[in-house]
């Protein structure tokens, strides 16, 4: 098994972070481990199984992307929740059917 350890794409743009994602998924595919640290949830979402918070050194939260990805307290250690979460919670607080819209 080969492993590769990757830092944050935060300075990399819109479709250079898709492409990476592309790239990373497709290692993972081939069995490739992947050590991500990265603050685009949206990039997590779709990459990571399991995620793991981390805050001043200690975890904070450890589960799958699913369910950390979806809560709260993210915000508070400043990262943004992924955009379909943010999307579904703002339709559903102005009572909009949230299957009606989509990320």
């Amino acid at each position: 098994m080969t492993s590769l350890r990757l830092e944050g794409v935060g300075f990399v743009y819109p479709e250079g972070t898709r492409l990476v994602g592309e790239a990373l998924r497709g290692l993972a595919a081939n069995g490739t481990a992947l050590l991500v640290a990265e603050h685009k949830t949206d990039l997590l979402e779709g990459l990571c199984r399991r995620v793991i918070v981390l805050d001043e050194g200690r975890i904070v939260l450890d589960g799958t992307a699913g369910t950390v990805l979806e809560d709260e307290r993210l915000i508070d250690w400043g990262v943004d929740l992924p955009a379909r979460v943010r999307l579904a919670r703002a339709t559903a607080a102005a009572g909009i059917d949230p299957t009606m819209v989509s990320v």
